[in-house]
């Protein structure tokens, strides 16, 4: 099934390194990076995301997990940027993943 999800080109580095990379950019709380992996799997077991689809995938749970935890936090432009997209596709990411998780987006801690 083709989704926003869904890219054209496979991606050159691996999911771990992808997640490196929005570490290293956004030096996020540790608290960010749990919320983001849990929706990432909540994510997947609703949806099918293959390898090919999971830096999408963890882009946009970083995303919804940093405005969920942070006060502060960076413009859509930056985190299309340091995530390797475009501005309109990671807004198209954040609400298919708002919609499948059915708003959803709390992490019991």
């Amino acid at each position: 099934m083709v989704t926003v999800l869904t890219v054209v080109d496979t991606p050159t580095i691996s999911p771990a390194h992808y997640m490196d990379r929005l570490r290293k950019y956004t030096y996020p709380l540790p608290d960010v990076l749990d919320h983001a992996l849990h929706l990432t799997r909540r994510l997947s077991r609703r949806t099918p995301v293959d390898e090919m689809e999971m830096h999408r995938a963890l882009l946009g749970c970083f995303f919804i997990a940093s405005k969920v935890l942070e006060d502060d936090t960076f413009t859509l432009q930056y985190m299309a940027r340091v995530g390797g997209v475009s501005c309109p596709d990671l807004v198209e990411i954040e609400r298919f993943i708002i919609d499948i998780l059915e708003w959803d987006v709390s992490v019991p801690y």
